[in-house]
């Protein structure tokens, strides 16, 4: 969250067009300076909301212009994929499983790289094309990823490991 914070910041001086920035879910273990931060920045167009409860998290990611996702780690990305899901252009880590779950649906940064964020960012905030094209393949990315098809997988491969003795 914090290179997050320190890209948009930066962006936002350099141009007020920028839009305001909504951070949702929780800060995390010793976050109280970049608690304080986020307050002191909320002049300047940044909101923080902390945890969200589902129904209102689908409605952000429906008004958002672009879902950005720096993680450093995840086991699988469901963020992502939900903002996808809702057409929203998304930036996400090339990092772990996330580069399995945005595939070519999504831009994929360095998230040790502020450079390559901001880079990511100004792409599709000035390219409504790219934009558009982003939140088109998102949605039809985010549509193979079904609880449904997750089911039958893990049952065939169940399947496969009982008829082959378990071993």
């Amino acid at each position: 969250m914090q290179r997050l914070v320190d890209v948009w910041e930066a962006m936002r001086a350099d141009d007020r067009s920028v839009p305001p920035l909504v951070l949702a879910g929780g800060a995390g273990w010793h976050s109280h300076r970049l608690l304080g931060r986020l307050a002191a920045l909320e002049a300047e167009g940044l909101v923080y909301l902390g945890h969200t409860e589902r129904e209102f998290l689908i409605r952000l990611f429906q008004a958002a212009t672009v879902f950005v996702y720096p993680s450093l780690y995840e086991g699988f990305g469901l963020p992502p994929l939900e903002a996808m899901a809702c057409g929203i252009p998304t930036i996400t880590s090339d990092r772990s499983s996330l580069r399995e779950v945005a595939g070519e649906a999504a831009l994929k940064i360095d998230p040790d790289d502020p450079d390559e964020l901001a880079r990511a960012l100004r792409q599709i905030l000035s390219e409504p094309r790219l934009a558009s094209e982003l939140g088109e393949r998102g949605v039809e990315r985010a549509a193979g990823f079904t609880w449904a098809r997750a089911a039958g997988e893990m049952e065939a491969i169940f399947l496969e490991t009982l008829e082959s003795g378990g071993s």
